[in-house]
């Protein structure tokens, strides 16, 4: 039993420092951000997701805070073409997978961004190698689409 306890206090400790990560990139905080990040990996901020598999760089790229996406694409080498886990309905029981297991067809920060109209976040993820065709799954829709479907103005 004691084991875990320590497992459970640990997942909580994992918890509130991805939760600060996440604030100070909702703040657009570059020194906050640069802070909270040091307690992981760059292995381990890949696969810190929340309840949709979104990363950090989809949350960076979904607010248009194109310096926090730049310090995780150069600094930290974080994939531009990460996808969470919104496009797969038949995977029900992903809080039940490892992260390792959960399906990558779905968003990407590049679509987050267009969806948002972040012209200038959108750009960047383009020149750090975001693939303008990979598509979310199952409905295939591109970044493209997203930018034409958003309710902002974005050049393409």
């Amino acid at each position: 039993m004691s084991g875990s306890g320590g497992d459970v206090a640990r997942a909580l400790k994992i918890r509130s420092a991805f939760e600060a990560v996440l604030q100070s990139v909702h703040a657009n905080d570059a020194p906050a951000f640069r802070r909270s990040v040091k307690r992981f990996s760059k292995r381990e901020l890949m696969e810190l997701k929340d309840g949709y598999g979104r990363t950090i760089l989809h949350h960076a790229a979904q607010h248009g805070h194109t310096s926090i996406c730049e310090t995780m694409l150069g600094d930290l080498g974080m994939d531009a073409n990460v996808q969470d886990s919104t496009g797969e309905d038949t995977w029900t029981t992903m809080a039940e997978l490892p992260l390792s297991f959960w399906p990558t067809s779905g968003e990407t920060p590049l679509a987050m961004a267009c969806a948002t109209g972040h012209l200038e976040t959108a750009s960047l993820l383009i020149s750090k190698g975001a693939d303008v065709n990979l598509r979310r799954e199952p409905d295939g829709t591109a970044p493209l689409h997203r930018a034409a479907n958003s309710n902002k103005s974005v050049e393409v």
